[in-house]
């Protein structure tokens, strides 16, 4: 078998330096925006022409949708360069190609595509998948969200919670069953207006990652959903996962570009640092720490950009992205762990953004599928025994 080829084109390497670029403009911003946990709006809009401007918006959309129709592996090396230390923009890269994008271009009518796209793929409005509920993380066939018919559409009850931009998206893509004797074929999605009626927000989940963006419970009270607003029809749960497996890779370079952030804190910090008349970066045990922390963030990255090239028309493949997920998603809060540790006390610091990438590694382990839930996972895959029936 050949040897798999992740070199990159030279396209590809100045698609990366111009994302460099673009994030060093808002770079310094974002302790503030981290310590108050709010984004101006001015700097919402002024990140969104910036991405428009250099064509990172829409990157995997294809272009009769308004997308760049670029492939999967691009937009993976956009997000790990701007996860290095501007996660805001990575969030709205995401939001123009991510999850719910793909979902609609999927399952979504044409009168659903043609309202909602054009302002998705932009920027100019925000979609979020509301998927977990207080009762139902991992074990996503356990939801208890139940959405009947009416008279006028759908009626929809139950909670969402820890669903990234609950209360500040405007659209969301609602997973809901629809026959809960059905498990997992009973499972099905609602495309919801941030104003429909009986939808109402709660608290927010006060997560220590992610502080920038607003996460607040979504409540449904006999919430109506218009007919023609039913994305996917119960019976096509396992589609819907295919979907997913995109969530996951992108995750996995978010935690990858978090990690080589970190990477290159400890690298700059240990050239500067003297200790018993020597810099750090001379210090057997210290090349011993930063050699690991290589080798985790190289290891990882084959198996990101591996997931990343087996994408194909909007859907990647179970095994590789739950191979890149399971080993990323705990090698990067290890990795960061380890620039802290190497920094000693200043690591712990706010003044730092070692403590926030930590955190925001940590949260990325838990989101799109634990490490654990992958683990069954790969080996489902490779012994073709399903652990879960249900599913």
């Amino acid at each position: 078998m050949a040897p798999m080829d992740f070199q990159l084109s030279e396209e590809q390497q100045m698609l990366k330096k111009l994302v460099r670029s673009v994030a060093d403009d808002f770079k310094a911003f974002v302790p503030e925006w981290e310590r108050t946990g709010a984004i101006p709006d001015s700097a919402k809009e002024s990140m969104r022409t910036a991405l428009e401007r250099h064509g990172l918006l829409g990157m995997t959309v294809p272009q009769n949708y308004g997308g760049q129709d670029r492939p999967f592996i691009d937009l993976v090396l956009v997000i790990e360069e701007f996860a290095r230390y501007t996660q805001p923009l990575v969030w709205y890269v995401v939001g123009t190609s991510g999850g719910p994008v793909q979902i609609i271009i999927a399952f979504g009518s044409e009168r659903i595509k043609n309202r909602y796209l054009t302002q998705l793929v932009s920027g100019r409005a925000r979609c979020a998948l509301a998927m977990t509920e207080p009762q139902a993380g991992s074990a996503t066939t356990d939801l208890q969200t139940i959405a009947v018919p009416g008279k006028n559409g759908y009626i929809l009850n139950g909670t969402k919670v820890f669903v990234g931009g609950a209360g500040s998206d405007q659209l969301y893509v609602v997973f809901a069953s629809f026959d809960q004797k059905a498990g997992g074929r009973g499972i099905g999605a609602l495309l919801l207006d941030k104003d429909s009626p009986g939808l109402t927000f709660g608290r927010d989940s006060g997560l220590i990652s992610q502080r920038m963006t607003t996460r607040q419970e979504m409540v449904f009270q006999d919430c109506v959903v218009p007919a023609e607003n039913l994305l996917v029809q119960p019976g096509h749960f396992g589609k819907l996962m295919g979907a997913f497996n995109t969530e996951r890779i992108q995750n996995s370079a978010w935690s990858l570009g978090l990690a080589q952030g970190a990477l290159e804190e400890t690298l700059s910090y240990l050239q500067r640092r003297v200790q018993f008349g020597k810099k750090l970066v001379q210090f057997q045990m210290i090349q011993n720490i930063v050699a690991d922390m290589v080798i985790g963030i190289e290891a990882g990255r084959f198996l990101v950009y591996r997931a990343a090239t087996s994408v194909q028309a909007g859907t990647a493949p179970a095994y590789e992205s739950a191979l890149a997920k399971a080993f990323i998603s705990e090698a990067a809060p290890r990795i960061i762990d380890s620039a802290i540790q190497v920094h000693g006390a200043y690591g712990l610091t706010t003044d730092l953004p070692l403590e926030r990438m930590w955190r925001d590694a940590r949260g990325l382990a838990i989101a799109a599928g634990t490490a654990q839930i992958n683990k069954i996972r790969i080996v489902t895959e490779i012994t073709g025994v399903k652990f879960d029936q249900r599913a």
